[in-house]
């Protein structure tokens, strides 16, 4: 639904990509952030600062939204930027189990391996969110 870039003196140091929510269960209004990704070079404080940046474009391009969420990897993460950025958790799932050993149910696919640490999948996820003021 939306792409956004923050760059400095031509050059970009992060992207990031926003859509409807995953979660069908969650009300309308929402829009939430499903990747983002940020330099190791990027200026100080540019994760959060983007946030911000892309919550008030937000605002005026969807004026539509209310509310923004993303979602965190408890395992992985500690949720320094959103909480940075005035962003709140709103709920925080417990961790679960899962056997991703074989095929993929009704497919002949195997499940994606898990390059970003021990059973990522498996972690407890934290939802933050933060309204959009028009």
């Amino acid at each position: 639904m939306a792409a956004y870039r923050a760059a400095f003196d031509g050059v970009t140091y992060a992207v990031a990509l926003w859509n409807t929510p995953s979660a069908r269960t969650l009300p309308p209004g929402l829009l939430e952030l499903r990747r983002m990704a940020v330099a190791p070079d990027a200026p100080h404080c540019t994760a959060s600062r983007f946030l911000n940046g892309m919550v008030k474009r937000i605002a005026v391009e969807f004026p539509h939204i209310e509310r923004v969420i993303s979602y965190q990897d408890m395992h992985v993460h500690t949720g320094t930027i959103y909480r940075a950025a005035g962003w709140q958790v709103e709920h925080v799932s417990k961790p679960r189990q899962r056997d991703r050993s074989g095929k993929r149910a009704g497919t002949q696919r195997m499940y994606r391996w898990n390059l970003n640490g021990d059973e990522p999948d498996a972690a407890a996820k934290a939802r933050w969110g933060r309204p959009v003021q028009n």
